[in-house]
């Protein structure tokens, strides 16, 4: 099995959650891709604009969804760049961070898409 195919996400506890319910998990599927697309889309503004806070805030709001859909990759990485963007401590790192997150969750969406069959 080649490396890009190995699942980048780990959907047993949504499973879990759901009680494997089959509809309500494709419905939690699609809202993952709707509000992760959003999110990056809004991050990117908050940089351009410097507005840390606003990177924050987004940050904060995408960790419990990073860790339901169990992209164990990003884990650590989302806790620390909330962390520096509280403060905007070290805006380089900030950046690779949000780099890093951005490139792994369009991974994991474009996988998602291709197993629930979305277009």
């Amino acid at each position: 099995m080649k490396a890009e195919n190995i699942p980048l996400y780990d959907l047993a506890d949504l499973k879990n959650q759901t009680g494997n319910d089959d509809d309500f998990l494709h419905q939690m599927v699609i809202l993952f891709i709707k509000q992760t697309s959003e999110n990056l889309e809004r991050i990117t503004l908050s940089i351009q604009q410097k507005n840390w806070g606003e990177t924050h805030f987004i940050v904060h709001k995408m960790k419990p969804t990073i860790n339901l859909f169990g992209i164990k990759s990003l884990k650590q990485i989302i806790v620390e760049t909330e962390e520096l963007s509280r403060d905007t401590i070290n805006e380089k790192k900030i950046l690779e961070n949000l780099k890093l997150i951005e490139k792994v969750l369009k991974q994991c969406i474009a996988q998602i898409k291709i197993e629930f069959n979305i277009e």
